[in-house]
């Protein structure tokens, strides 16, 4: 009567192969998370951008603003309340007195950038309306290169 059953080779051959299976698939959905975050993080950029421009064209061209303004004219942006991405880290903001154009950051602490609750920056404050050019970042992109996005000021006064 012949042995029923399967080797020990046998078995080691197919859980060897559902371990690859399974670290590959691992490896596939972490990267996928971290893209979706990404995209969340673009997103809130550019609403909260978007945002800030509207207010400055209902406000005949002032900047003068808000987190709360940012909130109430923007609402389905929730981190605008908050000025964090899906991580928790803040985004970062550089407003400035004059028109022109403001150097991307490098870094998360890149001179002049402050976090996106803090109204002042090197040299003007959205909450005064003596801002007349901002840019603001995300600086904590996990699945892209470069892992900056920033969006900033369209309009001049």
């Amino acid at each position: 009567m012949p042995a029923r059953g399967f080797t020990l080779v046998e078995l080691m051959v197919v859980i060897s192969i559902i371990a690859i299976i399974a670290t590959v698939g691992l490896i596939m959905y972490t990267q996928a998370e971290a893209s979706a975050r990404d995209s969340v993080r673009r997103e809130d950029i550019i609403n909260i951008a978007t945002a800030i421009e509207a207010h400055h064209n209902l406000t005949n061209n002032s900047y003068n603003f808000t987190n709360s303004d940012l909130s109430d004219e923007f609402p389905e942006t929730p981190n605008a309340q908050n000025g964090k991405d899906p991580m928790g880290n803040y985004y970062i903001m550089y407003t400035t007195t004059t028109i022109g154009s403001i150097a991307l950051p490098t870094s998360c602490t890149s001179s002049g950038y402050v976090p996106l609750p803090t109204p002042v920056a090197s040299g003007g404050e959205l909450n005064s309306g003596t801002a007349k050019a901002w840019m603001l970042c995300s600086c904590n992109l996990e699945a892209s290169s470069p892992n900056i996005f920033c969006k900033g000021s369209t309009t001049s006064q």
